[in-house]
């Protein structure tokens, strides 16, 4: 992206450029408040949760020396008024998404998401090693403010309806709240788009103000309530691959605050972008089953993927996940009860791959490769013992004992003692469920369903878990599982690509599994 392109501007580098003249507060010395208004109503899930968020660290790091007092929108300005309140000085600073600021500058899309663009781990990656902080602070600088990324909530739903969408025509004429460049799209299509303030969407939507509306996500939009007033919930959407959310400070107050606490609010806002999206991640299943549960329908998107050369399996959505069953009585998901379970930290991905649903279902289900390959163990000091494959009546179960070495002491604590117990489960025909016991008090489960999108293209969706623990509750370490997950798909997808499978060259004996799930799929 062009620097002089991104930021030019004339008219409202003008505007901006008065407003930055205006005196910012003075402070005395000590101790010091910001005074932070925000576009989020007091108990907002996710939105008001990072706000609240990054007013407790800011607190707690400085040992009380540089607090936050948050304002909700109407104690001081309103939602949508809060950027032009921080430019000139009536506040110190503002949570909020930068999108809803296009008209002050189109710039500002990037910093919270744009049609298509990048997820939540790809923003974080531009922002902090790709030259977005920097573009933030020279856009921010033709508005006197100086801007963090402070919170993400993943990738957005597609939004409520009170009926389903069939074709782009339905979007004509539609009353819809949808800020940002996507707003800007269904503008395209006809539609009459709004950007009301969270608070006021409710009762929009009840009153028939609106037609229709999105807002985050399932653990979001549950809380709000928009359940008790439309019924059709689309839960993907184009428009906010990974929403950013924003803390921008007056310039002014910026270069005022001493060394020490420019870090902390730097360090605060990173943590709240780590924090608040782990938050939203690990709660948004449960909220979507939840919301299943009162009636919404859930629609698929019109283009679920062709059924390959398994088509005489229906092609199901349920849950987040699309497979292949032959029946809902034997959905997948009832072999992983844990997906529905809070006790476990829940960590999603999802992917294309360039592979036959055949290599990648055998890749799934060979035991040895999964010790091997992702780091368990190196193949030269581990053995695999004690295998039991048991033919259910939709299921395979494999059981096995791993005895592994540790691939270097910073993961040794994270590897068996005295052998790893690995329980795999295959249901047919495209889900594998893979339950691994470390050392105490370790465990990890990966579930991962598979479909053909084409003869040479598999769509994979995957959910790994770990109990809540002190260590691995935590937001670097959920943004390590985070990338780990596609660093070991990759891995997988190397192998599919440069080995030829040759189903009955076993190299152990636990890969007898691979031959009695290729049986339960071939009946």
């Amino acid at each position: 992206m062009d620097r002089r392109s991104f930021l030019k501007t004339t008219a409202l580098g003008g505007t901006a450029a008065a407003a930055s003249t205006l005196a910012a507060p003075a402070y005395a010395t000590g101790k010091r408040t910001l005074t932070m208004v925000t576009s989020w109503p007091r108990g907002f899930a996710v939105l008001d949760d990072a706000a609240s968020y990054l007013e407790k660290m800011v607190g707690e790091m400085s040992g009380g020396s540089l607090t936050i007092e948050k304002k909700a929108p109407g104690e001081l300005v309103g939602a949508l008024e809060v950027f032009d309140a921080v430019s000139s000085g009536q506040a110190d600073m503002y949570h909020s998404a930068d999108y809803y600021f296009i008209g002050q500058h189109p710039g500002y899309a990037y910093f919270t998401a744009v049609p298509f663009g990048g997820t939540a781990q790809e923003l974080t990656n531009w922002y902090y090693h790709g030259g977005g902080q920097d573009l933030h602070d020279e856009l921010g600088q033709i508005f006197n403010l100086k801007g963090f990324l402070a919170g993400n909530s993943g990738s957005q739903s597609g939004g409520w309806f009170r009926k389903e969408i069939q074709s782009a025509d339905d979007f004509n004429g539609l009353k819809f709240r949808m800020p940002g460049l996507g707003g800007k799209v269904l503008g395209k299509l006809g539609a009459s788009v709004q950007n009301i303030p969270g608070g006021e969407l409710y009762q929009a939507l009840s009153s028939g103000a609106l037609d229709g509306l999105e807002w985050v996500g399932p653990m979001a939009d549950e809380r709000a309530g928009f359940q008790e007033v439309a019924k059709v919930y689309y839960a993907a959407g184009f428009h906010e691959p990974g929403s950013g959310l924003a803390a921008n400070m007056n310039l002014d107050v910026w270069n005022e605050l001493s060394d020490q606490h420019k870090a902390i609010v730097q360090y605060a806002a990173m943590a709240t972008t780590h924090y608040q999206l782990a938050e939203t991640l690990a709660n948004n299943g449960a909220a979507l089953a939840r919301l299943q549960a009162q009636g919404v329908k859930v629609p698929s998107s019109g283009n679920i993927p062709c059924k390959g050369d398994i088509n005489s399996y229906p092609v199901i959505e349920d849950g987040g996940f699309i497979w292949a069953s032959d029946t809902k009585d034997t959905l997948p998901t009832r072999y992983c009860d844990e997906l529905f379970d809070p006790s476990w930290v829940k960590v999603y991905g999802s992917r294309e791959l360039q592979g036959n649903i055949y290599d990648w279902i055998l890749n799934a289900t060979d035991i040895s490769h999964i010790n091997f390959v992702h780091d368990f163990a190196d193949e030269d000091n581990a053995r695999v013992k004690n295998t039991k494959v048991e033919m259910k009546d939709d299921y395979v179960d494999c059981f096995a004992n791993v005895r592994s070495k540790a691939s270097s002491k910073l993961t040794e604590h994270m590897q068996p003692q005295d052998g790893s117990d690995v329980h795999s489960r295959f249901v047919a025909p495209c889900t594998s469920i893979i339950r691994i016991k470390l050392r105490r008090p370790y465990e990890f489960i990966t579930f991962s369903t598979l479909l053909p999108m084409d003869d040479d293209t598999t769509k994979m969706s995957w959910c790994m878990m770990y109990p809540k623990k002190p260590l691995l509750d935590n937001p670097l370490v959920y943004s390590r599982f985070y990338q780990r997950m596609f660093d070991t798909v990759a891995q997988d997808e190397a192998i599919i690509k440069d080995v030829a499978w040759v189903p009955l060259a076993l190299n152990a004996q636990c890969d007898l599994f691979q031959l009695k799930a290729l049986e339960l799929l071939k009946k």
